[in-house]
């Protein structure tokens, strides 16, 4: 004879866990993760014995419930990584950023490295793999890299240093043979590789960083990377000034493609690295924001493309959109799709320099091609989506007008130029832009989420939810892993906790027609 069955909870009891979850950690938990929430319930209502949901939120209140708070935090997390994940950052990782940080360190012989939210440490393992190759004498000085996660079971995977097949998806064979044994059905970090790495329980939500105690001061490189999305915005504004205070004068910051922003990490100087973005802390008192300079007139009423190169422009110039007034906080940078357009060889080969982390090459053979045919969209929006990821607004905005010029009907056209609008603080225009991409491509899934971050900032909760909804209802149930096609950068379970992130941060707003 069985027991009495424990009731998974109430809604008002869920939406008291919910709340509790949202205060230990940040972690926002939308209507759409209410399942992972009953199967979180089900499950510590199992492992503690305690009879229902009400019973069980007392009990992680309590402070004799903290162990049982944290597995149940973390059994809502989402952890997935992989070696060398985000092949253009850690690219620059390679060529610009370390040697930068081992030829300025050079005298005293140190290094401190942090990647937090590590997940099960293949991030922090990269990273130790990296200094291995460009620190011939590493023994010789005093290297910390420090691997920081909310999930305890996460970490004991991390300090095993096992793993499948998966998360080798982007390891060179070279790297795989010189670094890592295999072991039966699994492959074995190195020992000299997993001995570089410090694991340890932190909480990014919580206040006991940055602090010598947790060592996360005068670090020379953090990694937070697809953990701000999970957060609401005055936690993920709080996050990166810590993260500004825990860097020494001349540190750098890394965060995932779809958490830049030009507002939130105002305090940084923001550099242009091949093909990734990054952060860096100025030694000198940074300026307020990383703007961009001022025009007399907009890139499109300019005959040359903005900055680099001065190529000139062989089309005539276009009418630029109103100016409006400028919003004092951009919304954050949607990630670019990195889909190559069908193209001749002179444009295949623009697309490989930029994949290879050669964006000025990409742009200078894209300028040369801009005349080849002036009915031909592909260069100009190619152009643009490279600007825009080098955060490089008004020349993106300036391609991707003349995209929209050649290519009225152009949906990607229009909501480049929408993202390169919304990132300069133009929200009224690039609402203009954003909608006029959903309209002539409903199918559009990152169209539709960076329609409704941009609404959700001008104060339109409800469409900002619809419009969310219909980017949930194209992903559907899709596997996890599946890429989401033309959004190469992109799985569908990415997918689903960015627009979950969205739909969390409108749970507590008032929705009104």
């Amino acid at each position: 004879m069985t027991g009495p069955r424990r009731r998974p909870g109430r809604d008002d009891e869920l939406d008291r866990l919910q709340e509790l979850v949202r205060e230990v950690s940040g972690l926002e938990l939308p209507e759409t993760r209410r399942p992972d929430l009953h199967r979180a319930v089900h499950r510590s209502l199992a492992a503690t014995g305690l009879p229902d949901a009400d019973t069980l939120h007392r009990h992680l209140r309590h402070p004799a419930g903290r162990d049982v708070l944290e597995a149940f935090i973390a059994d809502l997390t989402v952890g997935e990584t992989h070696f060398f994940r985000n092949r253009p950052q850690f690219e620059a990782l390679e060529r610009h950023i370390l040697p930068e940080i081992i030829d300025r360190r050079r005298g005293a012989r140190r290094l401190r490295l942090w990647s937090a939210a590590c997940s099960t440490g293949e991030e922090p393992y990269s990273l130790a793999i990296l200094l291995e190759r460009l620190l011939p004498d590493r023994s010789r000085w005093d290297v910390r890299i420090l691997a920081t996660d909310i999930n305890r079971a996460a970490l004991e995977r991390a300090r095993r240093g096992r793993y499948g097949a998966w998360s080798f998806r982007e390891v060179p064979d070279d790297v795989k043979s010189a670094f890592f044994v295999r072991r039966g059905a699994t492959v074995e970090v190195d020992g000299r590789i997993r001995e570089a790495v410090s694991f340890a329980y932190l909480n990014l939500a919580g206040d006991d960083w940055p602090a010598s105690g947790t060592h996360t001061l005068d670090l020379d490189l953090i990694l937070c990377r697809n953990v701000l999305i999970y957060f609401g915005d005055q936690l993920t504004r709080r996050v990166a000034a810590k993260l500004h205070g825990a860097l020494a004068d001349g540190g750098w910051l890394l965060v995932a493609p779809a958490e830049l922003s030009l507002d939130v990490f105002r305090r940084f100087t923001v550099c242009n690295l091949g093909g990734a973005v990054a952060y860096r802390k100025a030694a000198a008192p940074a300026p307020a924001r990383a703007a961009n300079p001022a025009r007399a007139a907009t890139p499109a009423q300019a005959a040359t493309p903005p900055a680099a190169g001065g190529t000139p422009n062989p089309h005539p110039p276009m009418p630029g959109p109103p100016e409006g007034e400028r919003s004092p906080t951009p919304a954050a940078v949607v990630p670019v799709v990195h889909s190559p357009p069908a193209g001749p060889d002179e444009t295949e080969r623009a697309v490989a320099a930029w994949r290879s982390g050669r964006p000025e090459e990409a742009l200078r053979r894209l300028e040369a091609l801009a005349d080849d045919d002036p009915s031909d969209d592909r260069v100009p929006l190619l152009a643009a989506r490279i600007c825009l990821d080098r955060l490089e607004l008004d020349r993106a905005e300036w391609w991707a007008d003349v995209a929209c010029q050649r290519a009225p009907l152009s949906a990607p056209a229009h909501y480049v130029r929408g993202l390169a609008l919304q990132e300069a603080g133009r929200p009224d225009d690039a609402l203009a832009a954003l909608r006029r991409s959903v309209f002539l491509d409903p199918g559009s899934v990152l169209a539709q989420v960076a329609l409704a971050g941009l609404l959700d900032r001008l104060g339109e909760p409800a469409r900002a939810r619809s419009a969310l909804r219909a980017a949930a209802a194209l992903v559907g149930d899709a596997d996890p892993a599946e890429p989401v096609p033309g959004h190469d950068d992109y799985t569908a379970g990415r997918l689903r906790d960015l627009i979950a992130a969205q739909l969390a941060r409108l749970d507590d707003k008032e929705v009104s027609w």
